[in-house]
């Protein structure tokens, strides 16, 4: 249960499983105690990352397909056992390595260049993958299946990302610039 007051709706169903009409009722649970976790999201991603406007990955100084994760939680939240992916049919595509945490607010960049060879612990997350510019899915799943977020994104021009914004809402923006590691900005121009 979230923190605070929580709404639950009591269905009553016959010996065949369908709902009853005139048994339906609500409840409201208060949980005074810590609340659940919020789901992490998929915030801000880039699928043709080229220099010298892009953002290079620091381990090998290369320009290359990105995304970040966003913890909207006041505490942190572990991410080991969970997948990434980018095909929706193949949930368990890739196990975020053991360890990975996000902090509280925080953001998590994971690099999709498919050079696993290049996770090391504590450090950003490389994925077996890498993201199509003419667009496609990325997805987190928990370690029992159940999906957590997934963007689906279309063509997407050089060095330009989209992102949530405000970080973890659902419409997704250009971001201009990007705004790796860091909270979302979109910039409008009159």
């Amino acid at each position: 249960l979230y923190a605070g007051e929580n709404a639950l709706r009591v269905q009553g169903l016959d010996p065949a499983g369908r709902p009853l009409t005139n048994a339906l009722d609500t409840l409201t649970v208060t949980n005074t105690g810590p609340g659940a976790l919020l789901p992490v999201v998929i915030n801000e991603w880039m699928a043709d990352n080229a220099g010298p406007l892009g953002f290079a990955d620091p381990v090998d100084g290369l320009f290359q397909d990105w995304f970040e994760l966003f913890n909207p939680n006041t505490n942190s939240v572990n991410l080991s056992g969970f997948y990434l992916t980018d095909n929706p049919g193949q949930p368990a595509k890739w196990p975020v390595p053991l360890g990975t945490l996000i902090a509280p607010g925080g953001f998590l960049l994971v690099w999709a260049d498919g050079e696993t060879g290049q996770n090391a612990p504590g450090g950003e997350p490389h994925t077996d993958f890498q993201l199509s510019r003419g667009g496609e899915a990325i997805a987190l799943y928990a370690p029992d299946g159940t999906l957590v977020d997934a963007v689906t994104f279309g063509a997407q021009a050089t060095d330009q990302a989209d992102g949530r914004w405000p970080d973890g809402e659902t419409a997704p923006y250009r971001m201009a610039p990007p705004t790796p590691r860091a909270a979302n900005r979109i910039f409008m121009i009159t």
